[in-house]
């Protein structure tokens, strides 16, 4: 069955739950496979800012009243915007909005099923059969649009506080000449 089709017959009566379940399935398995992708990013950008703060480390004086200061700049300067970079990744499902209130029907929520939501297969197979796959539908387009939308907001601000140390960074080599 096309996915045009199964949402044109989808009413609570004519739902194929098989089909429902097949979404269900794919987009757990998509999303698990993105938490495989994240960590190797983030595994990649944590052991980039080891070297970084080692180097940092390294390099600083024992001694000295700036020191505090040197260390807090540099920890807000250099690893604000990869500690920002980092937060894009998260999973924030659980920080989109409740959007069960503007419903006619309440969603059964078959195609993101929360682990403790159905007790059996035969609960989950019961709820699908009587789902209305448009709801479903929209339910999850409006939640995966918002999660959407913040993870460009964190992102934009990461290339901000970015270009902002970049900016400190450049003004203080420059600095150093006068």
């Amino acid at each position: 069955m096309q996915m045009e089709e199964l949402v044109s017959s989808a009413t609570p009566e004519s739902a194929d739950a098989e089909q429902v379940l097949k979404l269900s399935l794919s987009e757990a398995q998509v999303v698990a496979r993105s938490y495989d992708t994240k960590s190797q990013i983030v595994g990649v950008g944590y052991l980039f800012a080891l070297g970084v703060v080692g180097r940092f480390d390294a390099n600083m004086p024992t001694t000295g009243d700036q020191n505090i200061i040197t260390v807090l700049a540099f920890w807000f300067i250099v690893i604000l915007p990869v500690l920002l970079f980092g937060y894009v990744l998260h999973p924030t499902r659980a920080t989109a909005p409740d959007l069960e209130k503007g419903y006619d029907e309440r969603p059964e929520r078959v195609l993101y099923v929360e682990p403790g939501t159905y007790k059996t297969v035969a609960e989950l197979r019961n709820v699908a059969k009587q789902t209305n796959l448009v709801n479903e539908l929209c339910y999850e387009t409006l939640k995966i649009s918002d999660l959407r939308d913040k993870k460009r907001q964190r992102f934009i601000r990461g290339l901000r506080a970015a270009a902002i140390s970049f900016a400190v960074i450049f003004a203080s080599q420059v600095f150093k000449f006068y």
